[in-house]
C-alpha cells in the first residue's frame, strides 16, 4: 500500500533550481535566469531558505574551493588548511582505533596514545607487540 505524501519531504532537485535561479538572479544575469526559470519550472515568487548577498551557490563554492585546494594541492586558506589537517588527525586515530579493536586492544592496554611520536615501548620478550610496530610507522 502507497504512503500518502507527507508535508516535509524536501525536493532536492527543486530546491537546487531555486538556489541555480537565484545565483543567475544576484549576478545580474536576467536573460540567463529568465531562460532557466522557464526552462527548470521555477516559481517567479520562489525564495530561498539561505538568502545570502551573494547567492548559497557562490557562498557554498567558495568555501569547497578553498577546502579542495588545502586538500589537493595545499594552497587553500589558513583556516581551510588547519580543516583539512584536523580531518586527516581524526581519520588516523579513526583508523588506528580500528586496528586496536582487530587486535583485541585498547589504547589503554597498549599504553599507546594513537598519534604521539614517543619511541614505542618495549614489551618484557625485547620485541615490539604488533599496536607497537604499527604506531611507530
Amino acid at each position: 500500500m502507497a504512503q500518502p505524501p507527507t508535508k516535509n519531504v524536501w525536493e532536492g532537485d527543486k530546491m537546487l533550481n531555486i538556489y541555480i535561479y537565484d545565483y543567475c538572479l544576484k549576478r545580474n544575469w536576467t536573460g540567463a535566469a529568465q531562460a532557466f526559470m522557464n526552462e527548470a519550472q521555477v516559481a517567479r515568487d520562489s525564495q530561498v531558505p539561505i538568502n545570502s548577498p551573494n547567492g548559497f551557490l557562490y557562498e557554498w563554492w567558495v568555501v569547497f574551493w578553498d577546502i579542495f585546494s588545502a586538500r589537493t594541492n595545499k594552497t587553500g586558506s589558513k583556516d581551510a588548511q588547519s580543516f583539512v589537517e584536523a580531518q586527516n588527525l581524526k581519520a588516523q586515530r579513526n583508523q588506528f582505533g580500528q586496528m586496536q579493536k582487530m587486535m583485541g586492544q585498547t589504547p589503554q592496554q597498549s599504553g599507546q596514545n594513537p598519534l604521539s611520536s614517543a619511541q614505542p615501548q618495549q614489551s618484557n620478550t625485547s620485541q615490539l607487540t604488533s599496536v607497537e610496530f604499527i604506531s611507530q610507522a
